[in-house]
């Protein structure tokens, strides 16, 4: 591989010899299969010979299906706890988010909470007076359709932060001596959401030294850099400024 640009060793003819493959190489793909294989055999799932992407182990009446597309793995099994145990072991390997679906007394559990109307009760503070929690607000939005436990947690949690920050309140200075009467700032988390690939988009404006409006939301489209999701929440921003 050519060296990075400003770390250059030695002469322009001398290149790095990888010890581990980089995203992106031509083997980088062949690597991780092979990998992902040696882990999963070692597990003692067996991948069937009419598709090379699909593991199955069996042990009993136990038995668990793993179809594999590169690092997305799905785990599926008649038996919750089988799934629990297995779910957990390659965790010591490697980093991995696991979108579990939601299992019949998780929907039982919340088919008794009041998950949409708490979080709509929430949404005059986040959009009028407490900005600190217009993002925590505007994510757990994003599961009104089909809340889980977590997100459950996840809202109790919010509500005893606020009730511990009671007292906490916007001040302003009245301070207008400089030269711009109105300072924003925006940024963008360049496609946060793993299910659509969107990015959340935010921004806050800032008059007499203190918030006088803010945003975040989950943009609408799929952004295909972090330039242009900031270039998005930069123009959110702009129709701010220009409504006040």
């Amino acid at each position: 591989m050519k060296q990075p640009e400003g770390f250059h060793i030695g002469g322009p003819n001398k290149v790095c010899r990888l010890r581990k493959s980089l995203y992106g190489l031509k083997q980088s793909a062949r690597h991780w299969n092979k990998k992902l294989h040696s882990v999963l055999t070692e597990l003692w799932f067996k991948r069937i010979e009419s598709d090379c992407s699909v593991y199955i182990y069996s042990n009993g009446e136990v038995r668990i299906i793993v179809p594999t597309y590169i690092d997305d793995i799905t785990v599926a099994s008649k038996s919750p706890a089988a799934i629990d145990k297995y779910v957990q072991l390659p965790n010591s390997l490697y980093h991995i988010t696991w979108l579990l679906t939601h299992r019949k007394e998780d929907k039982d559990f919340m088919s008794k909470v009041p998950y949409l109307s708490t979080v709509g009760s929430l949404q005059y503070l986040a959009m009028m007076t407490h900005s600190d929690i217009a993002h925590s607000v505007a994510y757990l939005a994003r599961f009104n359709a089909n809340p889980g436990p977590a997100h459950w947690n996840a809202l109790k949690h919010l509500f005893r932060y606020l009730k511990g920050t009671s007292d906490h309140k916007l001040t302003y200075c009245g301070d207008l001596a400089g030269s711009e009467p109105f300072i924003t700032y925006t940024d963008a988390s360049h496609g946060d959401c793993v299910d659509t690939g969107r990015s959340t988009a935010g921004f806050v404006t800032m008059m007499a030294g203190c918030a006088i409006g803010w945003y975040s939301k989950l943009q609408t489209i799929v952004a295909l850099s972090t330039t242009e999701a900031e270039y998005m929440a930069a123009i959110e921003a702009g129709k701010e400024l220009g409504r006040r």
